[in-house]
């Protein structure tokens, strides 16, 4: 298994769903595929934490999915284009870089990770 995991401070500031455990923290996991043969991303809230001090280690994500652009357009999120790339910044500050070019089939669209 192959996964990063990110803290999100507010749920409300996402689109996805999480899962409670234990009322202490919520999480989701999003990618390609099962997390046992895909990379995934694990999405994770702390309840009672309001902030995350942002490091240097990790700046973000290049996916390969003309479909994430478009369902980005869609929620409204804002997308910048930078050296021909579509680029969404998630409410941590951290970037996904998306790739126009439909979503591969055979294996998970994560191009490469940022750091």
């Amino acid at each position: 298994m192959l996964k990063f995991c990110v803290n999100i401070v507010k749920l409300s500031d996402t689109f996805f769903s999480f899962s409670p455990y234990d009322n202490r923290w919520s999480k989701t996991m999003v990618g390609y595929g099962s997390e046992d043969t895909h990379f995934v991303v694990e999405l994770t809230y702390n309840y009672g934490i309001t902030s995350y001090e942002k490091g240097n280690d990790f700046l973000g994500l290049t996916i390969r999915s003309k479909e994430a652009i478009e369902r980005a357009k869609a929620q409204g999120w804002p997308l910048k284009e930078e050296h021909g790339l579509h680029v969404l910044e998630a409410p941590g500050g951290y970037k996904f870089q998306l790739i126009n070019e439909p979503q591969p089939t055979h294996k998970g669209g994560i191009h490469c990770l940022h750091s």
